[in-house]
């Protein structure tokens, strides 16, 4: 489980191309993880040691990096840099890097981690972004730009046709006539003009003022002003000059912006998560961080519960008794908005939704981001599942350990040493016998006692660990036991399947458990007369399916019992973490009244 947990971990990081490393200063030893590795152009599991990590630094940024760390072990501060990271191929990467450094009680550093991220593409889009802007502004150079003349009151009297159709006008004309009021009819901010004005007014020209305007169908652009203020013989005062439409560079400037922050808010959730913040916390900085980047009023994380519905673990834009608040499956999401599923489709931990207060749409990127953070939190939500299984599994252990022991003295103080003390007592009687015929009656008695005495030893050996399991297999142990339990409990058991397949050690003593626990809740709770246990395997699984025909029970139920330690919740519980622990899965189907039936697979392949 820990190797699946690891891997959800290291597909959350190559996702958000963030690799993470840590560095234990008492040991001295230094960790990177697989996407770390791929960063710097390395196999993972490469031998490394921090000093010499630096070695594949560009020479020219080796000793600003060192000197960055050194101060970071004396002043305890986080950093940031960028360095190049040259390839084998030639290639050079840009890498960009986040450090702490942990201190103990003393003051005393203890541990340095952080994560590198790859932001060669960014630099790269940086880059041609810029070069894309030289090469549009050489062209508006050379190309009929948008030409105007207004007055200073807010009319055109002026207008060419690139500033026309620019603007969604067939003709200049036409545009002159509708736009009489440039104010209001032209400018999406009414103050922009002002500004416009003001500008004129003091400096007699402007260049380069940048404002969003309308079109005719309502739709708006980003234009750029180069304009002077015309005095005309007569004392008339006229504003003129050229237009150029810029909104392709504005949006451009926006998305790239846009990506920035989400790679930031995906590294920052994947350092928060690497850093074992509780799960709560964590939570709330994914909903924070999605709110910030989407520019969205509303976001919440949503648990799926049993029954389809989803609870409310964390949220931003709302009222604090939101939290815990059940929402029906399909309200998820308003129309419009945009959701993540976080884990898996066939078992998902529940939902991460991003909500607007006004209806817009979302592009690819912004569900790519958003599925970006529903990945890291669902490998962190496995790896905190995983442990507090783990934590479980070793208490159920240790009880199980204890209530088995308490079981076994019980038996041997309630039967077997009865039964012993009751051989002592007649061996005594045995004594003092007068006759023959009575010391042979007697010696029966005592022969049939001891019989029955081994036979009960026998059954509470087999209960530990049955020999039949070992030397013969699943099938001919679990036909053992049935004729046992049915025998004691009038219950029909009647094992079925392969008879003659074996399987790994570890396997056959966990579907051996299940179904024991399986049977033993059929003759304690289910009123049953009957119970089949089918055995099956194929293509790398093994598959044990329990059936009876007793009275049923509501499963939800019985498991949401398993705190108050009531019913069979916690055997049902059991058989699930038995089944879990070796990849496998478990399914439970009852109703009241209907009978029940338990099905569990595991892996048999590569099984050890």
């Amino acid at each position: 489980m820990l190797d699946r947990l690891e891997h959800q971990l290291a597909e959350a990081q190559a996702l958000a191309h963030v690799g993470s490393w840590e560095w234990d200063l008492l040991t001295g030893r230094l960790s990177w993880s697989d996407e770390h590795y791929r960063i710097f152009g390395l196999e993972p599991g490469t031998p490394i040691a921090f000093p010499g990590t630096l070695q594949y630094v560009h020479p020219d940024e080796q000793a600003y990096l060192k000197q960055l760390s050194d101060r970071a072990l004396i002043d305890h501060q986080p950093f940031t840099c960028q360095f190049r990271v040259p390839l084998r191929d030639g290639a050079v990467r840009i890498v960009e890097a986040h450090a702490r450094v942990e201190v103990d009680s003393n003051g005393q550093a203890v541990r340095m981690y952080g994560a590198a991220q790859d932001i060669t593409e960014r630099r790269r889009s940086a880059e041609a972004l810029e070069q894309a802007e030289q090469k549009y502004r050489d062209l508006v150079e050379h190309a009929v730009e948008g030409m105007f003349r207004t007055t200073p009151d807010g009319r055109f009297v002026l207008a060419n046709q690139a500033l026309a159709r620019m603007l969604g006008y067939d003709t200049p004309a036409r545009l002159i006539a509708e736009r009489v009021d440039i104010e209001r009819s032209h400018y999406v901010r009414a103050e922009e003009r002002a500004r416009f004005c003001r500008l004129l007014e003091v400096q007699g020209t402007v260049q380069g003022f940048e404002y969003e305007a309308y079109r005719r169908d309502g739709t708006t652009i980003w234009l750029r002003d180069h304009a002077r203020v015309v005095y005309e013989p007569d004392g008339t005062v006229y504003y003129e000059g050229t237009v150029e439409d810029v909104t392709a560079r504005r949006r451009a400037e926006h998305l790239l912006d846009l990506r920035a922050r989400q790679q930031a808010a995906v590294a920052r959730l994947g350092e928060t998560a690497l850093s074992r913040t509780d799960l709560p916390s964590l939570l709330d900085c994914a909903v924070s961080l999605v709110a910030e980047t989407l520019d969205v009023e509303f976001c919440r994380v949503l648990e799926a519960r049993p029954d389809g519905d989803l609870v409310v673990r964390s949220a931003i834009g709302w009222a604090p008794d939101i939290i815990g608040a059940t929402v029906p499956r399909g309200q998820e999401s308003p129309a419009g908005d945009v959701t993540a599923v976080i884990g898996p489709p066939a078992r998902p931990y529940g939902m991460l939704a991003a909500h607007a207060s006004a209806p817009r749409s979302f592009s690819v990127d912004d569900v790519n981001f958003l599925q970006g953070i529903a990945s890291i939190l669902a490998a962190a939500i496995v790896r905190r599942r995983g442990d507090d299984v783990r934590d479980h599994l070793l208490a159920r252990a240790i009880s199980a350990q204890e209530e088995e022991r308490g079981r076994v003295a019980r038996e041997l103080h309630d039967e077997t040493g009865q039964a012993l003390s009751a051989i002592l007592l007649g061996l005594k009687n045995l004594e003092h016998t007068g006759t023959v015929d009575r010391a042979q009656a007697q010696a029966r008695r005592l022969r049939e006692l001891t019989a029955q005495t081994v036979r009960d030893v026998g059954r509470l050996a087999r209960g530990l660990r049955p020999s039949t399991l070992d030397d013969l297999g699943l099938f001919p142990a679990l036909q053992r036991y049935g004729e046992e339990l049915g025998a004691s409990h009038d219950l029909d058991v009647c094992i079925t399947g392969d008879e003659g397949a074996r399987f790994p050690a570890n396997v056959e003593t966990t579907l051996y458990r299940i179904v024991q626990e399986a049977l033993t809740n059929v003759a304690r709770h289910a009123q049953a007369r009957a119970a089949d246990v089918v055995i099956r395997s194929a293509q790398g699984l093994v598959q044990v399916t329990v059936r009876d025909d007793g009275a049923g029970f509501d499963v939800n139920s019985e498991l949401q019992a398993v705190g108050s330690r009531r019913g069979r919740g916690l055997g049902l519980m059991g058989m699930h973490e038995r089944a879990s622990l070796l990849g496998g899965s478990l399914v439970i189907s009852s109703r009241p009244g209907d009978g029940t039936s338990i099905t569990v697979e595991l892996p048999v392949n590569g099984a050890p």
